[in-house]
């Protein structure tokens, strides 16, 4: 169990990861961006306090993050997703997880 210090105020975190290793192949890899879109359009967020991150993976680890900002912008997050490459290297699951910890480390 992880517990967490402090208070963390923030009304949502939400971390969302893809994978595009050299293990998924180019039209999975387009699936999984699709399904992030098709979540993200469908969300009806209240702005405040909302934290979003996105982490595109392979070999090395990319973050693309909204940490602290009032104004959840989802036609900027919409097109980094439709924007990502499929790195096509190996597969960093472990750093990718890491990332991911340290964010809500971070963030509460």
């Amino acid at each position: 169990m992880v517990k967490v210090k402090g208070k963390c105020d923030a009304v949502i975190d939400l971390i969302l990861i893809i994978d595009s290793s050299g293990s998924i192949s180019f039209d999975d890899f387009q699936k999984g961006k699709e399904v992030l879109i098709d979540a993200i359009s469908r969300l009806n967020i209240d702005v405040k306090k909302a934290g979003v991150a996105l982490i595109n993976y392979a070999s090395n680890v990319s973050l693309f993050t909204q940490i602290g900002v009032f104004e959840f912008d989802k036609t900027e997050l919409l097109t980094h997703i439709a924007a990502l490459s499929h790195i096509r290297t190996n597969t960093a699951t472990g750093d990718t997880l890491a990332l991911a910890r340290k964010y809500c480390e971070v963030r509460c």
